[in-house]
């Protein structure tokens, strides 16, 4: 149960601990784990916990698997990896892409996207893209250039991209497509 309530609280990403031999010894942690079922074997229903996330990223998440896509749940693995302080980095940084999109995006090399590759020891990397509805036929080759800039890092396996249509401003997004760096071109979904 500490080993659930230590994910629940970081989703396993500790930075450099994770990596570098440091022992971790988890006890006390599943507190919040143990009210919940104490409570619901008392007949008492209470928030059952969840993983630390931004709005965002819950949406994101109940979107894929209302979506129910082939291969839903392996994306959702890909999203919840990105620790809680990425998560909120990349919210800032994706609305500065949108205004730089909505200037410039005549322009055929204007900055589209946000990029999040993981350290050395992981191998799923996402990306936040945005694009005009009188863009979209550029579409799925801008999404083409973001994975190949992504698999510039060798160890970076698969790239998850989700677009999102500004002008429609779908929330949280209008498109998703993984690339693989061994596998077919791209699946869209």
């Amino acid at each position: 149960m500490d080993l659930l309530a230590f994910y629940l609280q970081t989703g396993f990403n500790i930075g450099e601990m994770e990596y570098n031999g440091t022992f971790l010894e988890l006890t006390a942690m599943s507190k919040i784990v143990d009210d919940y079922y104490i409570a619901l074997a008392e007949g008492v229903r209470g928030k059952k916990p969840q993983p630390k996330l931004t709005q965002m990223w819950k949406d994101i998440c109940e979107r894929l698997e209302r979506r129910n896509f082939h291969q839903w749940s392996d994306v959702a693995v890909a999203i919840l990896s990105v620790s809680y302080d990425d998560q909120h980095k990349l919210q800032p940084a994706f609305k500065k892409i949108r205004k730089n999109v909505l200037k410039n995006w005549r322009k055929p090399d204007h900055l589209c996207s946000t990029l999040l590759v993981p350290p050395a020891q992981r191998s799923d990397a996402i990306a936040l893209y945005a694009f005009r509805e009188r863009d979209k036929e550029e579409r799925r080759q801008r999404m083409s250039d973001i994975a190949a800039q992504v698999f510039e890092h060798a160890h970076v396996k698969r790239c998850v991209i989700l677009g999102v249509n500004i002008d429609r401003m779908d929330y949280p997004y209008s498109t998703l497509i993984v690339f693989f760096r061994d596998g077919p071109a791209g699946a869209g979904l």
